[in-house]
């Protein structure tokens, strides 16, 4: 079986959260034991596979390895997919240099996201449902943890390799159930809805017609290369996929932003074009696309129209809103697929209690997917 650290070790340069790492240090041996069962019983072990891939695959974002050879990343992606089979084969002692970047990153960025992110599409649903994400079960909680560590993984790994947008959709997106998947593309979605709102509050000081970009009147300077015209330019949404490909630490950190300036000078410090935005891959066409060169055997339950029921809410089997959505038989069409008034109000986190109560089983019940 490939290791996950020897695969990413194939790499060289500093990792983009070594910094965390180096200033940390690794943890002392005696406190290895207890750091160790404290993080995976707060994460719990499928969740902390999920951490643990993220923090290896770091060592992959290095901009010298861009773009990533992809046999690599494609070998990376089958040893974390037999450790997602086989959580507890990780051994500790290899793994005790990673502790403390995985707790770093868990404390800083996943942890205040789950208390942030359930509040904003409760309030999708209605704002009356205000403060009622606080308390998730342990389903919900995990399902989020999952969702956010694995579009971490994607922009780590996935956002700009050295293959096509199928190739990225059947070996990346074919670890996962398609209600998993569905599940990444809620937050992609909400991390592109704030990529829009920022890229509109400093579209027109990027612009090249700004008079602040002009040092005579005519010539403009300071701009970076091309013209950012976020209103019209057909690469727009390239521009978008860019920052959103830069992660989940980015995009916790520039959303905190309270200085217009500073957030004018970051964002076109930072900017960088993504021509397979996770939008595009986990579009309808390319998932026709990848069904045509790459059938699955999820494809096959699907076409053998298999039964898919609801047996209570579980971290690993489908949940009530997605039996609902599909209507009880097996399907493995997601992002694009789905009903775009779904993504909005996290239609793959709730439990059937909150799903029912918060009227959000209403609305999957009056929507239909392709």
């Amino acid at each position: 079986m490939v290791k996950l650290h020897a695969t990413a070790a194939v790499f060289r340069g500093s990792s983009c959260r070594a910094t965390c790492r180096d200033t940390l240090g690794p943890p002392r041996s005696r406190r290895t034991p207890y750091a160790w069962v404290h993080l995976r019983k707060t994460l719990g072990d499928r969740v902390f596979v999920d951490a643990y891939a993220v923090q290896i695959s770091a060592e992959l974002c290095h901009p010298d390895n861009r773009p990533r050879p992809w046999q690599t990343v494609v070998q990376f992606i089958e040893a974390y997919e037999q450790l997602r089979l086989r959580p507890k084969t990780i051994d500790s002692k290899s793994r005790v240099e990673n502790l403390a970047a995985v707790a770093q990153f868990y404390s800083s960025v996943i942890s205040p996201l789950i208390r942030e992110l359930p509040e904003v599409l409760l309030q999708n649903i209605s704002t009356s449902l205000l403060d009622s994400g606080r308390s998730l079960s342990r389903t919900e909680r995990v399902r989020f943890l999952r969702a956010l560590y694995c579009f971490e993984l994607w922009s780590e790994i996935a956002s700009d390799p050295d293959s096509s947008e199928v190739e990225i959709l059947a070996v990346f997106f074919g670890v996962f159930e398609p209600w998993e998947a569905e599940g990444v593309a809620c937050i992609e979605h909400l991390i592109n809805s704030n990529y829009k709102r920022l890229m509109g509050a400093v579209a027109w000081d990027l612009n090249e017609d700004n008079p602040r970009c002009r040092e005579d009147g005519m010539t403009p300077v300071g701009t970076p290369p091309g013209s950012f015209d976020f209103g019209f330019n057909v690469f727009e949404e390239y521009w978008r996929w860019g920052f959103i490909s830069r992660g989940l630490v980015f995009f916790r950190h520039i959303t905190r932003m309270e200085d217009h300036e500073e957030l004018v000078m970051t964002m076109q410090k930072m900017m960088k074009f993504c021509h397979a935005g996770l939008e595009r891959v986990l579009s309808y066409p390319i998932q026709t696309a990848r069904r045509s060169r790459h059938p699955s055997d999820r494809d096959q339950l699907e076409l053998n129209r298999t039964r898919l029921p609801f047996t209570g809410d579980d971290e690993v089997k489908p949940l009530l809103a997605w039996v609902i959505d599909c209507r009880r038989q097996y399907s493995n069409l997601y992002g694009s697929a789905i009903s775009k008034k779904l993504k909005p109000i996290g239609w793959v986190f709730w439990d059937c209690k909150r799903l029912a109560m918060s009227g959000a089983k209403e609305m999957v019940k009056a929507v239909h997917r392709r």
